[in-house]
């Protein structure tokens, strides 16, 4: 099921967040101030009575930016993450969505493809060297 988070889930998602090996993972009073913040949404994928993912979107008057969509990975390859985006495209079906992915991250860039999302624009060695920024839109 997925719904909008609760306050109580910010917890949850923050876990999942410090277990990340990289450099753009949330702190809990990022995600608090996100969840303040109308221009924030985030939802959760709940099954097996858990939180097993979720997505945080930005929205604007026209578009609406995908800041991350996780899945954990004992869940993955089973259609949860698609089904998080669907939710949103349905939801803010009159806006572009837009989302930025690493060129060395193959997994990301097949998922939105496979999602007709269309590669527009790329900012070089954004991430670092070698390493360039795709945005892709849907």
């Amino acid at each position: 099921m997925i719904r909008a988070i609760n306050q109580k889930d910010l917890e949850t998602i923050a876990l999942y967040e410090k277990s990340f090996n990289h450099n753009d993972r949330y702190t809990y009073t990022q995600l608090s101030q996100m969840f303040y913040n109308p221009n924030f949404v985030i939802a959760c994928y709940e099954a097996h009575e858990k939180i097993i993912g979720y997505c945080i979107v930005t929205v604007t008057s026209e578009t609406l930016d995908i800041n991350k969509i996780y899945i954990a990975q004992q869940y993955r390859k089973n259609g949860y993450g698609k089904e998080l985006l669907l939710y949103f495209r349905k939801k803010y079906s009159d806006k572009s969505i837009f989302v930025e992915v690493a060129s060395n991250n193959l997994t990301a860039i097949t998922f939105y493809k496979n999602l007709n999302f269309k590669p527009i624009s790329e900012r070089k060695n954004y991430y670092a060297q070698n390493v360039d920024a795709i945005i892709m839109k849907s």
